[in-house]
């Protein structure tokens, strides 16, 4: 699942190989395998209200296994602080940070995340 305004979250989310969906389409009926979530930071590292709305709807009914989150390096310490809000706030976990579409290693990271986390399930 991913939360993206200008196609870079979207690119990511699509990037990693597994079905991908916009959170604003989301069913529970997706849901029920559980999902990865891909999104943004806005402002300064604040989460943005579509994946906060995601969130309050769907985090505690349904397994999100890890999240990643585009932005800017540009932003210093605020870099990706939507993601560390996520992990406080809902305990999932923050996998990656990553910038604009994000580079192959940092798609590698979250699969091989994904992955380990599928197998671990088994």
């Amino acid at each position: 699942m991913y939360d993206s305004l200008t196609g870079m979250g979207k690119s990511f989310a699509e990037g990693l190989g597994y079905p991908t969906k916009e959170i604003q389409k989301v069913t529970e009926k997706d849901l029920e395998l559980g999902c990865f979530l891909v999104t943004r930071s806005i402002g300064f590292g604040n989460i943005p209200d579509s994946t906060l709305d995601f969130l309050d709807d769907y985090a505690e009914d349904f397994e999100i296994i890890g999240v990643a989150v585009t932005g800017s390096l540009n932003w210093g310490a605020s870099y990706g602080g939507a993601g560390r809000k996520i992990e406080a706030i809902y305990e999932i976990p923050l996998v990656h940070k990553f910038e604009g579409r994000g580079y192959p290693i940092d798609k590698e990271l979250v699969i091989d995340y994904i992955e380990v986390f599928e197998q671990n399930k088994e």
